[in-house]
């Protein structure tokens, strides 16, 4: 044989066999090394893509001058290889992605059926954020208007944000008769204007501007104004301090703390009283033996600690005020007093006369930090409060729950919502009156996003697993982009926000459960079934 015809035979061995061990890296890449081929192990053609990817981001990505000379060259030459390989391989790849995606959906419809499955009624809607479209409806009460909970509290929220003049929830105190050598010769007036997050040192405030104002003794009454709204008709179906009731006047969110310590052996405990009042009275039975201590309230002004004090134990209860306004004027009767002001009169509640004379005020909380408050905590006086004030702010004092459900509703037909899908009874949720559909909500949802006070309105919600109701949730909160408002009453449980999907899209939903015989489900773990079920989900 000619020796050139044996030096090219020579020369193809040896390049038959590099060309192939070049080549073919797309391919392995794909189907061989999954996690190295990404999101290519499911693609159709993904050796092609993946040669693709690698020439346009050494061109495109600014990769060095080195790398993209070995790239190139490398990808070209497998380029043909890779189409051929993935074109053989297509059935393949079509039965892979098709079983692929059946797994999924089989998976998915059972997370999905096990979210909406169980006793009473349910529904779950989910919407795009950007477009609006609808993109998961289930559950057996899709179109029924459903027991909201607090979620009631977000069409507070939208309806306040959307005034432009904010709400005035200033606390004056005022003064009618004449102050004569320090003493004052008639009555002083706590006019209160919805301000439920009012405290102990507001009231101080106030005391150290009569001290200031040379007055160390009063002639006269102290008298509560809580005539600024009318909380009649915001009915209260059950007890505890989270229930305490709305009132133009009052502090702490209308309720008070009652703390037994104990102290040396064969002592009382002590015992403390925020906020503090001359006026309240405890009879302490509670010693050393016995089952658990138990504080009883029999009026705002009358408890019974009863039980076992240990030597470390220390027992704190809070209860609700039936009369918050009144017990306000006492508290700053008590602080007049610790100040050395005397007050020789009584408290009482009763109206300003037009011609008394400010002497102080207590300013109004920012409007957006209150928000987030009752959000994010779910403050319920502070949401009946707002109703009222909404109420209030049409130029008619006092404010009632008819004008302030009037206001909302008015809000809520400027956003070009259906009629006949909210009934809206109060501003807590408390009420058993309200009926919502999820559709409903969903739909304001997406509304209020397009409001310039949106990013205000989303930072009011809680960030599941970080702060609020949902602090508590089965996952950790690590920048994830869902915001929610829970609710929960004793035959309801709700969920509304906004969060994304798997792929990131953005999202607006809501989730209600109403069962007649109660509750099965807690709220966190309703919260963090639903929550992971959205974030796993392409939607």
């Amino acid at each position: 044989m000619p020796k050139h015809i044996t030096k090219i035979i020579v020369q193809l061995l040896v390049l038959i066999p590099l060309l192939f061990s070049l080549s073919g890296c797309g391919t392995r890449l794909a189907r061989y090394e999954p996690d190295a081929g990404g999101y290519f192990d499911e693609a159709l053609y993904p050796a092609t893509q993946i040669d693709a990817v690698f020439i346009f981001g050494a061109v495109l990505g600014g990769a060095p001058a080195s790398t993209r000379l070995a790239l190139i060259p490398l990808c070209l030459l497998d380029m043909p290889f890779a189409v051929a390989s993935d074109t053989l391989l297509l059935p393949y790849d079509i039965s892979k992605k098709l079983k692929k995606n059946n797994q999924r959906k089989l998976a998915s419809e059972a997370r999905l059926a096990k979210l909406i499955s169980g006793k009473g009624e349910r529904a779950l809607i989910v919407r795009n954020l950007t477009t609006g479209k609808e993109l998961l409806s289930a559950g057996n009460a899709i179109e029924k208007p459903l027991i909201p909970a607090s979620l009631v509290k977000l069409f507070i929220t939208g309806a306040v944000l959307n005034r432009h003049s904010g709400l005035n929830m200033q606390t004056t105190l005022s003064y009618n008769g004449t102050i004569e050598n320090g003493t004052l010769n008639g009555n002083l007036y706590l006019l209160g204007r919805g301000n439920a997050l009012l405290t102990t040192d507001d009231l101080r405030k106030l005391a150290l501007a009569i001290a200031e104002k040379g007055i160390h003794r009063i002639n006269g009454e102290i008298i509560a104004d809580d005539t600024y709204l009318d909380t009649n008709g915001l009915k209260r179906y059950y007890k505890g301090a989270g229930y305490a009731p709305a009132g133009a006047l009052g502090l702490n969110l209308n309720t008070i703390a009652i703390t037994v310590t104990p102290t040396e052996p064969n002592n009382p405990p002590r015992v403390t009283i925020d906020p503090p009042n001359d006026a309240v009275r405890i009879a302490i039975t509670a010693n050393r033996t016995g089952p658990q201590n138990t504080i009883t309230q029999i009026s705002d002004t009358e408890y019974r600690v009863t039980g076992y004090i240990g030597n470390e134990q220390r027992a704190k209860q809070r209860f609700p005020l039936e009369e918050p306004a009144l017990y306000a004027v006492g508290t700053l009767k008590t602080i007049l007093h610790e100040s050395g002001i005397e007050v020789e009169g009584e408290t009482k509640k009763g109206a300003t006369p037009t011609d008394a004379k400010q002497l102080a005020e207590i300013d109004s909380p920012d409007l957006v930090e209150l928000l987030g408050d009752m959000n994010k905590n779910s403050l319920n006086v502070v949401a009946d409060n707002l109703l009222l004030l909404l109420g209030a702010e049409t130029g008619v004092i006092p404010g009632t729950r008819e004008k302030g459900i009037n206001v909302v509703n008015q809000f809520l037909d400027t956003l070009g919502l259906p009629k006949g899908k909210a009934t809206i009874a109060d501003g807590s949720g408390l009420s058993a009156e309200n009926r919502i559909t999820a559709e409903y909500i969903t739909s304001y949802l997406l509304k209020v996003a397009q409001k310039p006070w949106f990013s205000q309105f989303r930072n009011t919600l809680p960030r599941p697993g970080y702060d609020g109701t949902l602090k508590g949730i089965g996952f950790r909160y690590q920048d994830e982009p869902f915001r929610v408002k829970s609710g929960r009453l004793e035959n309801a449980i709700a969920l509304a926000g906004y969060g994304v999907d798997a792929k990131g899209k953005e999202i607006a939903f809501t989730y209600i459960i109403n069962t007649p015989e109660g509750v099965v489900m807690g709220l966190e773990s309703t919260a963090t079934a639903l929550i992971s079920y959205l974030k796993a989900e392409v939607l």
